[in-house]
């Protein structure tokens, strides 16, 4: 599914940034056994693109980033189990590529995608879009049409996540349906938050499936 066809209708160059540590430092990071001093390491060392429930998420460069977990690695494990169930079906686009990960689990190297959450360029594009499609567009605000939009996306989880049959027939929507049964994915956690795009190609994706 492309964010770009679907919603921008431009081209999104890929562009990946250089690496943010050396591979010394980097390791020191994974390999710190004390939970406190990793994270302090960590955040002296990487950039942080944000937390979750018992994980921290850094910027290591080169269009990736890691996942600490050092308390609760079952997260990182989930997610790591769900990618090898997914990764060989035709919607692994749909879901950030899990490329390494600790023995452990408690780290977990994944591609770099960009979540709706922490940029807002992209909701205002769709804002825009719809504005300008409008007949009396005073009617309504953007704030209204944002909150239609992540509305429209929790009902899209619920209605793949249920034996729904939809109104429309789409590849893209039936594997992700039967990529998700089959891997035992737990869609009611994908809120509007847990979406994004991946810079390089403007596809969408789930951005946090570790449930």
């Amino acid at each position: 599914m492309l964010l770009k066809n679907i919603l921008f209708e431009i081209e999104t160059p890929e562009q990946f940034d250089p690496p943010r540590v050396s591979t010394n430092i980097l390791n020191r990071i994974l390999n710190e056994p004390d939970p406190r001093k990793q994270i302090m390491l960590a955040n002296n060392s990487l950039q942080l693109l944000g937390t979750g429930s018992g994980r921290f998420v850094y910027d290591i460069g080169e269009g990736k980033a890691v996942k600490l977990a050092p308390l609760e690695p079952e997260q990182n494990k989930r997610e790591a189990e769900h990618w090898e169930c997914v990764k060989d079906t035709a919607a692994r686009k749909v879901f950030v590529e899990v490329i390494e990960t600790a023995p452990d689990y408690k780290w977990l190297i994944a591609e770099k995608v960009v979540g709706f959450r922490t940029d807002k360029e992209p909701l205002q594009l769709i804002v825009n879009s719809i504005l300008e499609t409008l007949n009396n567009p005073e009617e309504i605000t953007a704030a209204e049409i944002g909150d239609y939009f992540c509305y429209s996306l929790e009902g899209f989880w619920s209605r793949i996540s249920s034996d729904e049959i939809p109104t429309f027939d789409s590849s893209w929507y039936n594997d992700l349906k039967a990529t998700i049964q089959n891997c035992d994915i737990v869609v009611e956690e994908f809120l509007a938050d847990n979406l994004g795009y991946r810079p390089s190609t403007g596809e969408l994706v789930i951005l946090d499936f570790g449930y």
